[in-house]
């Protein structure tokens, strides 16, 4: 049975290597030119032609020969366009001339600027203008003037843009690669007398049309009296307008398991998807009609994809329900697998980044699982009462997507909503019924009457679904928090799963041995990362701006000291942490004041960490924070033995002192330094022939006293 289904899915074929070389290429680095994959082609084209020959004046396998080679075709195609897709390197050491650049996205407001994400379009060097490409960030001074900006509007500048750095933390979240992904590579902060507005705009691109659509119909919500969390909860739901989801309803959705429908995608193309396809069931009659109605149902589900502002997301779903209608059309002869990869392949030509874009991974692993195991979940049960048998589709559906889903939702988000079931009992109805109503809602808006009749129904039924998820999200053991599989973990964890299903369906004996071996090999790997999560012993000093951060890790036990009280706030403080005390298995969290450690004696309930006058003694290494002028007139009659000297906060003392008072192996010079500060001390470290390491510089120091023994 699997096997048939795949003989019927040539384009999965296709798909497969070209994904392998783009993902080899995006995880590598590696490039190929054009040129080569033409000369590829050419000649594997010249081989295979000449096999077809051989093979018909004798029994050579032509077959197997053409595979290969459009095999090996795709996959070298796969890392060229890859290769072709990276950030522009034009603006690089450009400090001089003007830059012409045009809102590419409504701009958000953050605390202290206008954030905005722009195109690159008109750059000016030795008096003479010519036309850029590219994408970049700005920020902008908060004001009267940043805050009218729109899409489309059109900023002169001087491009003195500054490279997007990382901190390079271990385990933390890489917003340059990850903005890389979007060929964004630089960004700038304008003050208000550094920026101009022009008077020319793009009122002309359908994004900015769309946009504008957009922000109509949130006038006609907002016109209608949606206000409020209801307001946030329909913008979000209908549009994908995220800007006034209040931080405690995106708490309800994230832990309840609900946070899907919040993001237009999927689900909510899915569901127009239905509607549509209900709507014109008297169009099923004859071949013709059935072609008309495909026509017409594709066209909405790109007007929709309009009017909530062509979103990557919404493109992205929108692509593969236009496929998946094409599909039903040809439905005697077309797969449905066959159908999502002609959508993902043509989705990857467009943009083959896309890949790493985790909506486009859940959304296909979504839709795949949904297609494979929700037909033989639904029938393990048969109900004749029309509420029960919704009731069980929707829960096959759910418990579907589920499969799929789970070890990808795992390795990225840490954490499964255990009422995942109830909470899409409830949430996808309401979501349809929100939908309908929406729509029904932008069609009768110039008639007052009953759009307000339908403003105030549609805002009671998101009270509603507001209730219902922060009443799931309230409940004990809502959510299982603090979740770490490594990446290859969550390849075994899908390798269960399809070794299971084939197993299930083949019922096989040599299926269910290897189902054994690969949950034997998961259960090993989990075993031997808590092995090595409990015996390790390591120190951190982070990359934090302005902020000193040194983290004490024995075993479980997890003891961080920092200044953040003072600097930064806890919440941020934990972005730059939290990720590595997952995959470490961080556990027994113990935040300290490194202030408050200062010429006294501290206890971390843990004998291996001994504080003490400055001095931090972690098994056999010794660590001196130096973080004011104490040591500046200290005078020992022997130099205290240190293994690590800890400069912070701009300490008034230079090496040559501490070299006076210490005998050392290197010096740390933490993120709490300023830039001068910090070269001046390494050029110190340099003429006294010492060793150094700058954290602000080279990212996060990690020492790990296992290896060091």
């Amino acid at each position: 049975m699997l096997s048939e289904e795949i003989h019927k899915t040539p384009l999965i074929k296709l798909l497969l290597p070209f994904l392998l070389g783009i993902i080899i290429q995006i995880r590598s680095g590696f490039e190929l030119d054009i040129r080569f994959f033409i000369l590829t082609f050419l000649f594997l084209g010249f081989i295979t032609l000449l096999n077809s020959i051989k093979y018909i004046s004798s029994k050579f396998h032509f077959p197997l020969i053409f595979g290969i080679s459009t095999s090996l075709i795709l996959f070298i195609f796969g890392i060229v366009i890859s290769s072709s897709f990276k950030p522009s390197k034009e603006l690089i050491n450009i400090s001089e001339g003007l830059i012409v650049v045009e809102l590419a996205e409504i701009p958000s407001e953050k605390e202290k600027s206008i954030k905005a994400i722009v195109d690159l379009i008109y750059l000016q060097q030795n008096n003479s203008w010519h036309e850029t490409s590219g994408k970049a960030i700005i920020y902008l001074q908060k004001d009267s003037l940043s805050n009218s900006l729109e899409i489309g509007d059109r900023l002169l500048f001087r491009p003195r843009f500054n490279n997007i750095e990382t901190s390079n933390n271990p385990n933390e979240f890489n917003y340059k690669r990850y903005l890389s992904f979007h060929l964004i590579s630089q960004q700038i902060y304008l003050r208000t007398e550094s920026w101009r507005k022009l008077n020319s705009r793009n009122d002309n691109s359908l994004l900015i049309i769309s946009q504008k659509i957009r922000k109509k119909v949130l006038a006609i919500y907002s016109k209608n009296g949606i206000e409020g969390n209801e307001f946030g909860v329909l913008a979000a739901l209908t549009l994908g307008y995220k800007d006034k989801l209040d931080e405690n309803v995106k708490r309800w959705y994230s832990s309840s398991g609900a946070m899907h429908i919040l993001a237009v995608s999927g689900l909510h193309v899915g569901i127009i998807f239905l509607i549509l396809n209900s709507i014109f069931f008297f169009l099923n009659k004859c071949k013709t009609c059935v072609i008309f109605k495909t026509i017409i149902i594709i066209l909405l589900l790109w007007s929709y994809a309009f009017i909530t502002g062509l979103s990557p997301s919404v493109l992205r779903a929108t692509i593969m329900f236009s496929f998946v209608a094409i599909g039903m059309t040809f439905n005697r002869t077309t797969s449905i697998y066959n159908t999502l990869a002609a959508s993902a392949f043509l989705l990857l030509l467009i943009n083959p980044l896309i890949i790493m874009e985790v909506g486009f991974q859940l959304s296909y692993l979504a839709v795949i699982s949904i297609v494979f195991f929700q037909p033989k979940i639904s029938n393990i049960f048969h109900f004749d009462n029309i509420i029960l048998h919704k009731t069980w589709s929707l829960i096959s559906v759910s418990i579907a997507a589920q499969i799929g889903t789970f070890p990808l939702a795992l390795y990225y988000f840490h954490q499964f909503p255990n009422y995942f079931l109830l909470t899409n009992i409830i949430v996808i109805p309401f979501a349809g019924l929100i939908i309908y109503s929406a729509l029904f809602f932008i069609i009768t808006s110039e008639f007052a009457i009953i759009s307000e009749y339908c403003g105030l129904c549609v805002s009671y039924i998101i009270k509603g679904l507001n209730y219902s998820v922060e009443f799931i999200e309230s409940l004990p053991l809502s959510i299982s928090n603090n979740i770490y599989i490594s990446l290859s973990q969550t390849f075994l964890i899908y390798l269960v799963i399809v070794i299971l299903s084939t197993f299930i369906i083949n019922k096989l004996y040599k299926t269910f041995l290897l189902l054994l071996l690969s949950i034997v090999v998961l259960l090993i790997s989990l075993i031997s990362s808590e092995y090595i999560n409990v015996n390790q012993k390591k120190m951190f000093v982070y990359n934090i701006n302005n902020v000193s951060a040194y983290n004490f890790i024995d075993g479980k036990d997890n003891i961080l000291i920092s200044d953040y009280d003072e600097k930064v706030e806890y919440t941020k403080l934990m972005y730059f942490v939290k990720n590595n005390w997952l995959e470490i298995g961080a556990e027994n969290e113990k935040v300290i004041d490194l202030n408050s450690l200062m010429n006294n004696f501290s206890s971390t309930d843990n004998n291996n960490l001994i504080i003490k006058d400055r001095i931090i003694s972690y098994y056999n290494n010794r660590f001196a924070i130096i973080n004011d002028n104490y040591y500046n007139d200290y005078i020992a009659k022997n130099k205290l033995d240190i293994d690590y000297i800890i400069l912070a906060a701009n300490a008034n003392i230079n090496i040559e002192q501490l070299i006076k008072v210490f005998n050392f192996k290197e010096v740390i010079i933490d993120s709490s330094n300023s830039k001068q500060k910090t070269d001046n001390w390494l050029t110190e470290c340099k003429n006294f022939n010492k060793n150094s390491y700058s954290v602000k510089n080279n990212g996060a120091f990690i020492l790990d006293l296992r290896k060091n023994k």
